[in-house]
């Protein structure tokens, strides 16, 4: 690990940041669910959430064989990221009904594979909305709450939709003959060779204004991907 953050240390002003160990959880989480993910030569994928992880999909699917990755946020700032890193087309939720706009653009069909990065139910219902007929929806984040803008009906319930949640304390069992957390751990490592991880860094705070950090994250989310606070 060491000359892992030797080779990925960035300069910001005086100080010096080790992208390795900053982004090392989130590139693991985000490999384990493009791993969960079927993803099929010629596919069209769409992610839901162009946040840090949601970003580090998006570059990972960009190297699988799908053909056309549609990305949706609702941040105009994320959504000119997620072009510029390898998104064919941005949705933004508020201004389209992003299901009926896929299914524009894929002869009535749907997505043929959908990730949720964002966390939120609406997120989800819009997925799975969005997903086609006997397809699955991978949900990579942690939902709260109770869920009222979820609904298992309609489409979830019509076209036979599959929810399957991607958990990075293991790799899918049904590529166990071949995974493990170990060749899972070199695959991350080899990424830092090819991720665009500096682009992703894009708010430094020092740590005596920590506070203010956690504010922009809060209140300020359309301004950042990645608050950094530096020591």
């Amino acid at each position: 690990m060491g000359e892992l953050l030797d080779r990925h240390a960035v300069q910001v002003g005086h100080a010096f940041v080790a992208d390795g160990l900053m982004l090392l959880a989130n590139i693991t989480t985000a490999y384990n669910g493009v791993l969960d993910t079927k993803i099929g030569m010629d596919d069209t994928v769409v992610i839901f959430g162009q946040g840090l992880i949601g970003l580090l999909v998006t570059q990972l699917v960009r190297r699988s064989s799908a053909r056309q990755l549609i990305t949706v946020d609702r941040f105009p700032a994320r959504r000119a990221m997620s072009e510029r890193l390898g998104a064919d087309m941005t949705l933004d939720p508020a201004a389209v009904d992003v299901a009926m706009e896929v299914r524009k653009l894929t002869g009535g069909r749907g997505a043929d594979a959908v990730i949720e990065v964002s966390g939120s139910y609406a997120a989800l219902q819009e997925a799975i909305r969005t997903a086609a007929p006997n397809t699955t929806v991978t949900a990579m984040s942690w939902y709260g709450g109770t869920g009222e803008s979820l609904r298992l009906s309609d489409e979830f319930h019509h076209n036979r939709i599959t929810i399957k949640c991607s958990q990075v304390g293991a790799v899918d069992p049904r590529r166990s003959a071949t995974w493990s957390l170990g060749r899972r751990g070199e695959a991350v490592t080899r990424a830092f060779g090819y991720l665009d991880l500096e682009q992703l860094l894009t708010t430094y705070v020092p740590f005596g204004e920590a506070a203010r950090g956690y504010d922009l994250v809060d209140n300020h989310s359309d301004q950042m991907i990645q608050v950094v606070l530096q020591y």
